[in-house]
């Protein structure tokens, strides 16, 4: 189980930091069009933040690993804990992203509809 989480956190922890950069890159160019509320931007800012310490944290314990400073069970928790935070992250940054496309969506729906009553 180790070795699976040891090898599979990276790279998951980097597809996670991506999609968080997606969405900064989106509220940037969203903020361009619309008016939006800090928070969202806020909100992005500290999952960044918190991605950079887990990406840490995993580079810490597959070095624990390979030296084996740590109980296999010890680290295994570890591992597990922060999988399951990055997973908690996901899930937050998908709730962000169909916020931020609603806004597009419900903006084209209030032109079309001034469209037909025009």
């Amino acid at each position: 189980v180790v070795v699976k989480l040891v090898n599979s956190l990276p790279g998951y922890l980097g597809h996670t930091k991506e999609n968080n950069q997606n969405l900064l890159t989106e509220i940037a160019r969203l903020s361009k069009l619309y008016l939006l509320t800090e928070s969202d931007t806020n909100h992005v800012r500290r999952l960044q933040s918190e991605l950079s310490s887990l990406d840490d944290v995993v580079l810490e314990a597959i070095e624990d690993s390979s030296e084996r400073k740590q109980a296999y069970s010890v680290l295994q928790e570890n591992l597990e804990t922060i999988q399951k935070r990055v997973k908690e992250i996901e899930d937050e940054q998908l709730v962000l992203s169909e916020k931020l496309a609603k806004i597009e969506k419900d903006d084209v729906n209030a032109r079309q509809k001034i469209l037909i009553v025009f």
